[in-house]
């Protein structure tokens, strides 16, 4: 794509070029026609102006095809981030967390009756390492949140990919992470905006 976008460009110049000589014929005839004195300096001073202004013009759309060549290439590079990333989420750990996640959902009322958060404190202090499957679930969405937001990977391939479970874990989760918050406001917020974003 960038090689017959530089062979346009290519075209381009040579054309400017001719068109630059055409003119600069048609000026120096009708001089001679009128009687309008030049010299051959005249004539080198106009071509080398010609010249500087066509390497100006080269190096511009040079310049331009360097930066969408590292565009596309940024783009590309971003996605494939996406997916190494998103490759992690069948990891053994992470699979062993979400099999929890999908026991509390399948018990919601019993760790958070009426949506609140008392019964799923007093379960996880008992249980600390299953604390920790949740807290990897949740931690894994906020970074995932924070390298969206910040154009590191690309929201669309995240977004086909998690979002039900990243809205249905954050929709669970929510008594939970909000308890969390009143320690500390900026736990999880980026996964919580996220979340809230994609369920709009």
């Amino acid at each position: 794509m960038n090689k017959l976008k530089v062979n346009f460009q290519v075209k381009y110049i040579v054309l400017f070029l001719l068109l630059i000589a055409i003119i600069g014929v048609i000026i120096f005839y009708l001089m001679n026609k009128y009687n309008i004195n030049f010299t051959f300096t005249d004539i080198m001073a106009y071509c080398a102006g010609s010249v500087a202004i066509m390497a100006l013009i080269y190096h511009a759309l040079s310049l331009e095809s360097q930066y969408k060549f590292h565009q596309e290439n940024l783009f590309l590079t971003r996605n494939q981030y996406a997916y190494d990333v998103s490759s992690k989420f069948n990891e053994p750990h992470m699979t062993e967390a979400l099999q929890f996640l999908s026991k509390i959902d399948a018990e919601k009322e019993k760790y958070f009756p009426d949506k609140k958060v008392q019964k799923f404190l007093d379960y996880i202090k008992e249980n600390p390492k299953d604390r920790q499957k949740i807290v990897t679930v949740i931690n894994y969405f906020e970074q995932l949140s924070i390298l969206i937001a910040n154009g590191h990977i690309e929201e669309k391939i995240i977004k086909n990919t998690f979002k039900t479970v990243f809205i249905s874990t954050f929709i669970l989760m929510k008594p939970y992470i909000d308890y969390s918050q009143q320690e500390n406001r900026t736990i999880w917020c980026n996964f919580e905006n996220m979340a809230v974003k994609w369920n709009e």
